[in-house]
């Protein structure tokens, strides 16, 4: 399962590489990071120069970076899509030349870690 620490940098990263340097986490994470011992289970990020509405915002984000992705609320009558992050995962595996070990890995992708 992807955690908001991983999320957030890659969040943070997309945001600047579209222009966006005014950017703050809020909300527990936030809070997290100033000692509250309480786990954020989303991340939560005020963009204090943005020029655009938030689902374009949104969609922005998803065209620069494939981790994101977008999926409909499930909040009843919401229209709205919630942004969605999934981070490559590897898995290895053993294969053998000569009298040497070597290892290689294959990319799959874990779609856990929502991020508001």
């Amino acid at each position: 399962m992807t955690t908001v620490w991983e999320a957030a940098p890659a969040a943070i990263s997309t945001l600047k590489d579209l222009g966006y340097t005014n950017v703050c986490f809020v909300g527990g994470v936030a809070c997290s990071l100033y000692g509250n011992p309480r786990t954020p289970h989303d991340l939560d990020i005020l963009i204090l120069d943005a020029s655009i509405d938030q689902e374009s915002l949104k969609r922005r984000v998803c065209d620069q970076n494939s981790s994101f992705f977008l999926v409909p609320s499930k909040k009843i009558g919401a229209t709205y899509k919630v942004l969605w992050y999934r981070k490559p995962r590897y898995s290895y595996s053993r294969s053998y030349y000569s009298s040497y070990d070597s290892y290689s890995y294959t990319s799959t992708t874990d779609t856990s870690g929502a991020i508001k």
